[in-house]
């Protein structure tokens, strides 16, 4: 199966997969983990523009 994804895409969507399952996965969360989410997010902007 293929995704149409370069091999940077995956590895951001593996980790960013992780860390959202690492967040919700333990029940209660906290600022800390939030803002985990902040640095993947702005890497997907980043790329996403970036020639």
């Amino acid at each position: 199966m293929e995704l149409g994804l370069s091999n940077v895409d995956i590895v951001l969507l593996i980790l960013t997969l992780f860390a959202a399952g690492l967040t919700i996965g333990g029940g209660r969360t906290n600022v800390l983990q939030s803002v985990v989410h902040l640095p993947l997010f702005a890497i997907y902007v980043m790329l996403t523009f970036s020639p």
